[in-house]
């Protein structure tokens, strides 16, 4: 990476010998140093969000050497102080620091985290009972505030957590009732913020990108949560939704960034994959033959609605990309891997054997098009898909370690070869442009 000065030397000596004007080179020196100063300020940030933090931390162990000699008072004044510190932080910034990214967000952190701290604290000193999720609903509903007062993108990520968390937490008690509602507000205060303030405003940002990979994070746990009780129905349910974070990337949405459409696309193909990779076992294409039955479905009225919605609006993406002529094999991956479970419910032997057949042939075609396009993390990726395909499937037949070690002598040699072809191509691309 050419450092700051070096272009400032180089732009001068062009301009010395008349290739730029004076006007053109404060142009691009002027960019330059944007950039520059955007990289610094990135990493004041981070380093302002961890040094906050372990001072919070610190605080804490050095409280905690003398706590038990601490009467209850004191204990209970010095409980809520990480709050009142944060708040006092918080006007501050405000009032004087508002424009400084990094006091923003290393005082958003801070106080993101101080409830909990809060509320451990008086949960301890008075033995208050209760569940891990009642302790993160209060917790986000006092960290929640912060991000839009101070538009930071460090609280945002801890409230993601924190809402991420007690979705896990209702999709492992299983409860589908009351506490949900909690969850769909905390949900939507995590949208409104992005739409609001990262979206719009900073779309082209580092965070933006990060969010687009842990937005659709969210809707996992909740899928889940309202599938339960729909048995194997429930890995549908995931398919059809990886699928159509796919179909997301390929539509045309003016208003979306590429950063998002990139961790949408990277984790829905990421999740198709390990589908079927779990069903090109042979125990799990007859358990899915035994439970993949309506009286699942009847169990559950919320995934029905589901399945049904679902698969409605990937058939209505799907023919707006045929319409656009952006049709392409990732948008064929569960109409592909449901004919392969629609025939494993019948003879499960022949419905593993479709599957494995299947990543077998997608990763021949992600090798195709990685050649094709020049691409070698498209090249790679099927090199890998077929590995991993092969090294499943030496658990299922006795070989002898001589025939298995010939065999990844062999894709060893393909993946030399099929990097060296790519590199060899794109080099004389170059060298033609």
């Amino acid at each position: 990476m050419i450092s700051f000065k070096n272009i400032e030397k180089r732009l001068e000596e062009w301009r010395n010998q008349g290739f730029i004007p004076l006007e053109l080179e404060s142009r691009i020196l002027e960019y330059e140093k944007g950039k520059k100063n955007a990289a610094n300020n990135t990493v004041f940030i981070l380093f302002g969000i961890i040094g906050s933090i372990l001072i919070g931390l610190g605080i804490s162990l050095m409280v905690a050497e003398n706590w038990d000699h601490i009467s209850r008072p004191i204990k209970t004044i010095l409980a809520f102080m990480p709050v009142a510190i944060a708040l006092c932080l918080v006007l501050f910034t405000l009032l004087k620091r508002f424009e400084n990214d990094v006091w923003r967000e290393s005082t958003a952190a801070f106080w993101a985290l101080a409830p909990g701290a809060s509320i451990s604290l008086i949960a301890q000193i008075y033995q208050i009972q209760g569940g891990t999720d009642g302790f993160v609903l209060l917790w986000v509903a006092m960290a929640a505030p912060v991000m839009f007062v101070l538009r930071s993108n460090a609280a945002w990520t801890l409230i993601w957590l924190g809402t991420t968390w007690y979705g896990v937490l209702q999709y492992a008690r299983h409860d589908i009732g009351h506490s949900m509602h909690h969850y769909w507000w905390m949900l939507a205060l995590v949208l409104v913020f992005v739409w609001r303030f990262v979206l719009v405003k900073n779309a082209s940002t580092l965070f933006a990108k990060v969010a687009g990979y842990l937005l659709p994070m969210l809707f996992i746990p909740v899928l889940g949560i309202f599938g339960l009780e729909a048995g194997v129905w429930t890995f549908l349910l995931y398919f059809v939704l990886f699928q159509l974070y796919i179909h997301f990337c390929s539509i045309d949405l003016a208003d979306f960034p590429d950063g998002w459409k990139t961790g949408f696309l990277n984790l829905g193909f990421s999740g198709a994959i390990v589908l079927l990779f779990v069903f090109s076992y042979k125990f799990s294409m007859k358990n899915l033959a035994n439970e993949f039955t309506l009286q699942h479905l009847d169990k559950s009225k919320f995934a029905v609605f589901e399945i049904v919605l679902f698969n409605l609006i990937y058939l209505a993406a799907s023919i707006k990309l045929f319409v656009n002529q952006k049709w392409n094999f990732t948008h064929i991956l569960y109409p592909i891997w449901l004919i392969c479970i629609l025939v494993g419910k019948f003879d499960p032997e022949v419905g593993q054997l479709l599957d494995n057949v299947f990543i077998l042939v997608l990763g021949c075609i992600m090798i195709w098009r990685g050649v094709e396009h020049l691409n070698f993390l498209w090249l790679n990726a099927g090199m890998v898909f077929i590995v991993l395909l092969i090294i499943l499937r030496f658990f299922d037949f006795n070989l002898s370690f001589f025939i298995r070690g010939v065999v990844f002598i062999l894709l060893g040699v393909g993946f030399f070869i099929g990097n060296k072809i790519v590199m060899e191509q794109k080099n004389r691309k170059e060298l033609h442009d």
